[in-house]
């Protein structure tokens, strides 16, 4: 069980970082998806962090490139 919660304060703390990346970038800018989750240090880099990270483009208002 610790190591499930741990596996979830990481994936937490990713977003948490994405969601600061993204605070941070103009919305006349496009941007590449990759550009933001290549940066996160995150042992599996699966789908959800990908689809979370475009719920947050969407969010902000920041157009993106797959």
């Amino acid at each position: 069980m610790k190591e499930c919660k741990h596996q979830t304060d990481t994936y937490e703390s990713a977003l948490e970082q994405i969601e600061q990346m993204i605070e941070s970038i103009s919305p006349d800018v496009t941007i590449h998806i990759k550009d933001i989750t290549g940066r996160i240090k995150l042992a599996d880099r699966n789908t959800e962090l990908t689809e979370a990270t475009i719920m947050l483009l969407k969010k902000y208002g920041i157009e993106y490139k797959e």
